[in-house]
């Protein structure tokens, strides 16, 4: 048992905890020092103390000393039943309101003294006058705003010549080019680039941007120049490899080539001749291997009891599994279930039950019996001992499972 190091009595709580309770711990690490009072706070829980409620007149306990209301509801009332007299910044008019920070005494004097603030400017389209509340708005409305920004362009004019025919015209645009659609239809169609080809190294004239050869020879040419050489498995000529699989020059060479090395075989199932390059294959579908294997049973002879069994194995020698345990030297014993009590036969000397479904009823059998009778455990709290039917359950009651609680809150 451990044994508190201030005062010498038990301790009681399991883990690493060397103190009976809280005042132990306090007075073994800080007899001899002086403690700032948030620390000793921490140690201590905080006193409660008795006000009266401001609203009602009843008695309330409190940790904090300034409380003033024993509810949320006198609290509410307090709030919505207090007065402010005040003076209205628009009108000079006396008012009581509930909320300090209220500074007009309604909502017209509250709008007429936004709208003082704004300033005066005049519309550039209509011309009336209008309040903003800034300096910069030029228009009374969206419309004006719309028509008068489209006047700006207009009246705007810039002489500019015609890129397909010539001609001079007048544009309120800085950026367009051509007098008309049909110059500007035209101009795309006999628009051309004239750029080198990257392999031969003639001018041509192009309609992409993106085309860098005058012609598809040239194109194939210079994609073919980069891949590396190999020789034909069946012509023996050289050619370029698309991939690095590849051993034929063309379909030709390769259809000849497998014609010449294929087999005539006969099916051993079917009888049908089919030609293969395999010299190991026996049938011409996997279907007549299937069926074979189903005619092909063997009759054999155990060689430790001497029955005769079937099988579509060869390599197999003996009927069962006995007469393979004693092949191999291995002891049978026969033994009782300690479940269901039949009789089994086994090698292994550590099996108990004759199957898998014993060995997991017996297994939740015993559980049960023990929750039944019960586990005896002793409080973490108190140290009484007390029986418990879980294995989860700490306490002996609700009672010392709040106390417990509330030390390590504390």
């Amino acid at each position: 048992m451990k044994t508190c190091e201030n005062c010498g009595k038990e301790v009681l709580a399991e883990g690493r905890n060397k103190f009976c309770s809280a005042e132990c711990q306090y007075i073994f690490y800080y007899k001899d020092r002086k403690v700032e009072i948030i620390k000793v706070k921490k140690i201590y829980p905080k006193k409660k103390r008795t006000n009266v409620c401001e609203v009602c007149g009843k008695y309330f306990e409190s940790t904090t000393p300034k409380a003033k209301y024993c509810s949320d509801e006198c609290s509410t009332n307090a709030f919505y039943n207090r007065n402010f007299i005040r003076v209205c910044n628009f009108c000079g008019k006396e008012f009581e309101t509930h909320l300090n920070a209220k500074k007009h005494c309604s909502r017209k004097c509250r709008m007429e003294a936004y709208d003082n603030k704004k300033t005066i400017n005049n519309c550039k389209y209509c011309g009336k006058v209008f309040k903003a509340s800034r300096k910069e708005v030029r228009y009374c409305s969206k419309e004006c705003g719309y028509k008068g920004k489209n006047i700006t362009i207009l009246n705007k004019k810039f002489i500019k010549t015609c890129k397909y025919c010539g001609k001079e015209f007048d544009t309120h645009f800085n950026t367009k080019k051509h007098c008309s659609e049909e110059c500007l239809s035209s101009d795309k169609k006999t628009r051309t680039n004239i750029k080198t080809c990257e392999h031969c190294g003639k001018d041509f004239e192009r309609n992409n941007t993106i085309k860098k050869y005058c012609s598809e020879e040239c194109l194939i040419t210079a994609y073919n120049a980069g891949k590396p050489v190999r020789f034909c498995m069946y012509c023996g000529k050289l050619f370029k490899i698309g991939s690095h699989s590849q051993r034929y020059c063309n379909e030709e060479c390769r259809t000849n080539y497998f014609g010449e090395i294929r087999i005539v075989k006969t099916c051993k199932y079917c009888g049908k001749e089919f030609n293969e390059i395999r010299k190991g294959k026996r049938f011409c579908s996997k279907e007549c291997q299937r069926q074979n294997i189903s005619k092909t049973k063997l009759i054999k002879i155990c060689k430790v009891c001497g029955k005769k069994f079937e099988t579509y194995q060869k390599h197999i020698k003996h009927c069962g599994v006995k007469c393979n345990h004693i092949a191999l030297n291995k002891i049978i014993k026969t033994k009782v279930c300690e479940f269901c009590g039949k009789e089994y036969e086994t090698t292994s000397s550590v099996m108990l039950y004759c199957s898998i479904k014993c060995r997991y009823e017996s297994r939740n059998r015993k559980r049960r019996d023990k929750m039944k009778a019960g586990i005896n455990k002793k409080c973490k709290h108190c140290g009484k001992d007390f029986i418990s039917h879980s294995n989860c359950r700490e306490f002996c009651g609700s009672q010392c499972r709040r106390l417990q609680r509330d030390k390590k809150s504390g």
